[in-house]
């Protein structure tokens, strides 16, 4: 909740936001997606998993994070799995990843989208809340289909060159301060 609370504010704050704010926000929702897998019991080694919970049971198997997580060594899940928090999962995905009919690929970014446009000839335009001095991860991963034979990337500071390119899946780094990328195919 606290996720979608946050970009929902970044989007009515709009340009009155204080840097700082919007930093702190965004770096909260980017790396909200990395730490947020870790609350989900099926994603934790099961030695670390409380043997006595104070409420309920852990059930490995369901995919319902749990409530507590202790950074001095104390087992995971002493409260239990949070039912209410089960719809996490879907807020991350549904902000995070972006599949459009039309787009030869699903892309995934780190910071907020605020909007994905076609452009005419073969194209899309990833447009995202970027703070000063922060990059922006773009993903893109074949959905089916081969990738397209050639993609070229940009950004407002230039070609962007793959960090990571495989048959399924090819990874960018937006330098800082970018806060749109085009993919031409």
């Amino acid at each position: 909740e606290s996720f979608a609370a946050l970009q929902e504010y970044l989007d009515v704050a709009g340009e009155d936001i204080e840097p700082a704010l919007q930093l702190l926000i965004s770096e909260y929702c980017r790396y909200g997606l990395d730490r947020a897998w870790f609350y989900y019991p099926d994603t934790l080694p099961p030695d670390i998993l409380a043997q006595l919970v104070r409420n309920g049971h852990i059930d490995p198997k369901l995919s319902f994070p749990l409530e507590d997580l202790y950074g001095d060594g104390q087992p995971c899940g002493q409260v239990g799995q949070e039912i209410y928090g089960c719809g996490a999962a879907f807020i991350y995905a549904s902000r995070a990843f972006h599949r459009r009919a039309g787009m030869p690929f699903d892309l995934f970014c780190d910071r907020r989208v605020t909007a994905l446009s076609f452009l005419p000839g073969g194209g899309v335009r990833l447009a995202f809340d970027s703070p000063a001095g922060c990059p922006a991860r773009v993903v893109v991963r074949r959905n089916g289909k081969a990738l397209p034979g050639t993609l070229r990337t940009e950004a407002a500071s230039g070609l962007l060159h793959p960090l990571v390119e495989t048959p399924d899946r090819m990874e960018f780094e937006a330098r800082a301060g970018s806060t749109s990328v085009t993919l031409k195919w």
